[in-house]
């Protein structure tokens, strides 16, 4: 009876079989193009899909465009195998299948690089959970080599990290937009950040000091948990306001040490012009307190911002955009 059925699907006419293929999911698409060689001759469609991989010890690929994402997580454990593990976020939702594996990482290599050659999609993000395979990771980046071309977003989680291994996943993962830090080292010695990424965000930068700041080429950062103090963080605004550093800055983002006396210390001797604050909460839950506008050497505005965030206080300096 299946195959009847399947043979009177690909009888079809071809326009109608291309607008089934065409509302199917992104892992239906690719089981039907698996089912023959006629099938795999008829999934001709490419999509233009986003995707995501996460490296973890249940590694998983998510494919598809917000709000819904279609994924599979691999499981060593068998009595998992065809479970669902579907997800729900606030501006999205995940549809995620359970799929054993003796071999998680190669089965979503191979998974990745078939769905590529089939619909011409490629890697959007990337995450990596160092948590769960420490001492691995050279080994795991060099195995992977292969799936990567060139990473739009980069992102690495961990706790007390081996700082080589951190080190050499950015070293050999070549990301070139945005690059967001969420593992701390056990070392906790400065990473060498790539200068030609447009983005990056470090959440552990206890390591981070002034020189640090002052040499980053970066067009937008975002550096939490430092102890750069108000008077260094003068020293910053004042280097970008007389175009000595930081002339490509676009925003950027520091915890404050010492709130109470940011206005003192923070603006010293920057004349600034008072902007009346945002009161309602932003998506984020950043209460925006004081903003203040500046201007370069140039002529170019900026904002000055104060915001509590849950985690405490930052400051945040963003350039104004010439109209055109």
């Amino acid at each position: 009876m299946e195959n009847r059925a399947r043979f009177r699907f690909l009888s079809l006419h071809l326009l109608v079989i291309r607008e089934v293929l065409n509302i199917l999911d992104p892992f239906d698409y690719i089981n039907f193009s698996q089912a023959s060689n006629k099938c795999r001759k008829l999934s001709t469609i490419k999509k233009s899909y986003g995707v995501s991989l996460l490296i973890r010890e249940n590694p998983e690929v998510l494919i598809g465009n917000r709000p819904i994402l279609y994924g599979v997580k691999w499981t060593k454990e068998k009595e998992k195998d065809g479970t669902r593990d579907d997800r729900t976020y606030p501006n999205q939702y995940h549809e995620i299948r359970v799929k054993y594996s003796e071999n998680p990482l190669d089965s979503m290599k191979e998974l990745y690089l078939y769905a590529r050659s089939l619909m011409g999609i490629e890697i959007g993000s990337l995450g990596f959970i160092m948590d769960h395979f420490n001492g691995q990771w050279r080994e795991i980046v060099d195995g992977l080599h292969s799936t990567f071309r060139r990473i739009p977003s980069l992102q690495i989680k961990g706790k007390d990290q081996r700082q080589d291994e951190l080190q050499y996943i950015l070293d050999n993962v070549k990301h070139t937009s945005h690059l967001y830090i969420f593992a701390n080292t056990i070392e906790g010695l400065p990473l060498n950040i790539p200068m030609t990424i447009e983005k990056v965000t470090i959440q552990y930068g206890s390591w981070i000091t002034l020189d640090y700041v002052m040499s980053l080429k970066i067009r937008n950062f975002s550096l939490w948990n430092t102890n750069l103090t108000n008077e260094s963080i003068n020293v910053i605004f004042k280097s970008w306001i007389e175009m000595k550093s930081h002339q490509n800055l676009e925003h950027l983002e520091i915890n404050l040490t010492n709130r109470a006396d940011f206005v003192q210390d923070g603006l010293k001797d920057i004349p600034y012009k008072m902007r009346s604050s945002i009161t309602e909460l932003n998506p984020f839950y950043a209460q925006e307190e004081e903003i203040f506008e500046v201007t370069r050497k140039d002529g170019r505005m900026a904002t000055i911002e104060v915001s509590e965030f849950p985690i405490g206080f930052f400051v945040k300096l963003n350039v104004v955009t010439p109209k055109k």
